[in-house]
């Protein structure tokens, strides 16, 4: 992740890349966060559409 976009690594093995902004939704543990970048290899589910992230929840941090 860098401040305009998010690319994911799908279960299937395929990257899906999306927009993030200001509007983006942060969630760790039901909490609304401010992240400016992920490590590789967090576990996230994402809401999206039309190629923007609308809400992100953390699952799972890397160790």
């Amino acid at each position: 992740m860098n401040g305009s976009h998010l690319v994911l690594q799908l279960a299937d093995g395929d990257r899906l890349r999306l927009n993030v902004d200001g509007a983006t939704k942060i969630f760790l543990e039901d909490t609304r966060v401010r992240v400016k970048r992920f490590l590789p290899d967090t576990k996230v589910r994402v809401s999206h559409k039309d190629g923007h992230a609308a809400a992100i929840f953390v699952k799972a941090v890397p160790k």
